[in-house]
């Protein structure tokens, strides 16, 4: 009887006043210290929270700025530990009022949950924003980075990255990215919104496009907007092809590709006659090159799919040369070097033999460092100017005896002279070369514009100083 007794009456009981005692409840309100603010200013206020009941706990406190009209202009969270009950909080706060923000009436609304077990409570005050004395701030939202050009497969799956930049004064809120143009079900897009978006600052987009097997062959053309809760936005535009087979879509990148390739070509020959440093870019394009001759050679077999590797990694390689040729360093000029080295001999004339032979140590690694940068051309006609000789850069250093340098000083003389000559008439030649390659269509419009341009100005330059002669 006792044993019922406790597990129909003793037992609910206890139940329900371990229960009852985690229920928490308690009061919300705000306290503003101003009622009128204006826009690109601060509205302070207090969070006063009077728990009466229940021991302590977190306590989720969350608050937004509301117009009449039901839009929000911004939202906090912050979550606050509170002790057991009778306990009160006073938090201060503040939130920004946007110099864009009309205006007019708005509430600043309070939302607080104790725990699980107690509901939600809440309360507002209305305030109202003024017009800002002066308007200081600016808003921007940008677009800097997306795929201009997409070229897929029935059934083909790639990712893509693009760059948002906030470049105003102000805290931009709930951005999102959308694209129109194909389904919505060809594309994912990661994530879907970004709560802000800080000043200064630049966010990225991922999304996957997910070309269906049974989708049309056309190009499709693809607008992608990012906006703002503020009501700022930014568009691009973009092309997608649609090929029905990844021997399609490789022969059509590879013929894009190889226009590239000759493009980047003449722009080294054209850097190459401007004396400028084309190491770096030579390499990358030799690269580009062997990766398109595998891809020819996996079409020729039918592995599409490894032409397709070998057309990405040509791309990337192209796209590190094109970024580079802008910047390539000046050669050193051979006249300059040249003048040092026979005012340096004019001068050691009168010293004592002792700093002549260390003159002499110093000039063999100056000419070492010249010859360096000469042309095959010039160390072969060197080669057979002096029979038998076999000239190596790296070898140079303590072997060059006084036969030999009065050869290289004579070699450099004549260089002297005829190198406008021979600059003249292969930028002449490369004029000729560029305009057969744009005829037959293997270079682009803008790289003809852009090479053509550069070698009339070299060439106009060349041809004025030897007329001044």
């Amino acid at each position: 009887m006792e044993k019922k007794i406790f597990i129909f009456i003793v037992l609910p009981l206890l139940i329900f006043s371990i229960s009852n005692a985690q229920i928490q409840e308690g009061t919300v309100s705000i306290e503003l210290d101003k009622t009128i603010v204006r826009q690109g200013e601060f509205l302070p206020f207090n969070i006063l929270i009077n728990k009466t009941r229940g021991p302590g706990a977190d306590a989720s406190i969350e608050y937004w700025i509301e117009s009449m009209d039901g839009g929000t202009w911004i939202r906090e969270t912050t979550i606050v530990y509170i002790s057991d009950a009778p306990a009160f909080v006073n938090l201060s706060r503040e939130v920004y009022i946007f110099s864009i923000q009309p205006p007019g009436n708005y509430l600043l609304k309070v939302k607080l949950k104790f725990s699980n077990t107690s509901t939600d409570l809440s309360t507002n005050k209305q305030f109202y924003v003024a017009k800002g004395i002066v308007n200081i701030t600016t808003t921007n939202l940008n677009i800097t980075e997306y795929p201009i050009e997409i070229s897929a497969e029935r059934g083909w799956s790639k990712l893509f990255t693009l760059k948002v930049r906030n470049s105003g004064d102000e805290i931009l809120h709930n951005l999102t990215f959308t694209i129109d143009g194909i389904e919505n079900d060809w594309y994912t897009i990661s994530p879907e919104i970004y709560d802000r978006i800080l000043p200064n600052t630049e966010l990225v987009f991922s999304f996957r496009i997910n070309v269906p097997p049974n989708a049309t062959t056309k190009n499709y053309e693809i607008t992608m907007r990012v906006s703002s809760a503020e009501g700022l936005f930014d568009v691009k535009k973009a092309l997608m092809r649609v090929f029905t087979s990844a021997k399609e879509l490789a022969m059509f990148d590879m013929q894009k590709l190889e226009v590239r390739l000759n493009d980047a070509k003449l722009k080294m020959q054209a850097a190459i006659f401007e004396g400028r440093n084309t190491s770096s870019i030579s390499l990358l394009i030799q690269q580009a090159e062997m990766q398109l001759n595998f891809a020819k050679q996996y079409l020729e077999q039918e592995k599409f799919d490894q032409a397709l590797i070998a057309l990405a990694s040509a791309d990337e390689l192209l796209t590190k040369s094109e970024e580079q040729i802008n910047n390539l360093p000046y050669l050193p000029e051979y006249a300059k070097m040249n003048t040092l080295i026979i005012i340096s001999y004019i001068v050691l004339i009168t010293i004592p033999i002792i700093a002549i032979y260390i003159y002499h140590r110093w000039s063999e690694k100056r000419l070492a460092r010249i010859l360096s940068f000469y042309s095959s051309e010039v160390l072969r006609t060197m080669e057979k100017g002096i029979p038998g000789a076999q000239i190596d850069v790296k070898k140079m250093k303590g072997e060059i005896d006084k036969k030999f340098m009065e050869a290289v000083k004579e070699k450099i003389a004549e260089e002297k002279e005829t190198a406008p000559k021979e600059k003249i008439k292969r930028l002449r030649q490369l004029l000729k070369i560029i305009e057969k390659e744009y005829a037959i269509g293997n270079i682009s419009k803008n790289a003809y514009d852009e090479i053509k341009e550069k070698c009339e100005e070299r060439l106009k330059a060349l041809e004025s100083r030897e007329e001044e002669k």
